[in-house]
């Protein structure tokens, strides 16, 4: 009896050591299968200076600008921003955590507030994968501070804004002046002709005046944006679009 006793506990004993060998390689199968994720930031505005370098025009106390991130990763992914700014600079974002299909893009926007005097100063934009801490990109803005006392546009302003649309080989595709909301397509009571997505989002952070011109800048669309990544969907499908936009009138100047 006691023998058999023996026998039973040392079978026991090899069925849960074989459990926790097998347990022991599972989680070594989990550290090596590692998620392979990606992520590449943007500015939406066309000012680009080198590699993952871009010029930021600020032109009063509180701006704005659009940051675009497209997860390069192999399924649908979180991304956390952080900001790395100057004393002086406060930086924040519309979204902290932003959640992104794989192979999309999406925009968020980015809010400078500052009391320094005019001059350049600079700062780092990570975004960083929630599931992956290795997947990240950091973009580096060069702040310019060329007024500190002017108004810039916010999401929800009416302006009058005049155009012009090229693709990247320079060629031009059209022009005109239109009524429209920064930052809002399809919004606001001036009943605005609707355009795509990126020609709104190109609006915000700039410098307006009530009833007078303001600023002239230029963007770069990507296709997301614009008419989509299907070329057969729309004659412009999957371009990169380039637009100059002049702010010629505001309704406010708050």
């Amino acid at each position: 009896m006691s023998k058999k006793i023996l026998w039973v506990a040392l079978l026991i004993i090899i069925i849960i050591a074989g459990l926790s060998i097998t347990n022991i390689k599972t989680e070594k199968q989990k550290e090596t299968e590692t998620y392979t994720g990606g992520v590449d930031l943007t500015y939406l505005d066309d000012t680009k200076i080198s590699e993952d370098v871009y010029a930021v025009s600020i032109c009063g106390p509180n701006d704005c600008g659009v940051i675009l991130l497209n997860n390069t990763g192999e399924k649908t992914d979180s991304f956390r921003f952080k900001a790395d700014a100057p004393d002086g600079f406060g930086i924040s974002f519309e979204h902290d955590i932003m959640q992104v299909n794989t192979e999309g893009i999406q925009w968020n926007t980015i809010y400078y507030e500052t009391s320094l005097p005019t001059g350049s100063y600079f700062a780092n934009i990570t975004a960083t994968s929630v599931n992956n801490p290795d997947a990240k990109d950091t973009l580096t803005l060069r702040l310019d501070v060329t007024k500190t006392d002017g108004v810039t546009t916010k999401k929800g302003d009416q302006v009058i804004v005049q155009y012009i649309l090229w693709d990247t080989d320079g060629n031009q595709l059209d022009s005109g002046t239109l009524p429209a909301t920064a930052g809002e397509p399809e919004a606001g009571s001036l009943e605005q002709v609707t355009y795509i997505d990126g020609f709104y989002l190109g609006l915000l952070g700039m410098e307006k005046e009530r009833l007078a011109q303001g600023e002239t800048k230029k963007v770069r669309v990507p296709p997301e944006l614009a008419y989509g990544t299907d070329p057969d969907a729309h004659d412009l499908g999957g371009e990169t679009l380039i637009f100059q936009l002049t702010i010629m009138a505001s309704a406010g100047n708050g």
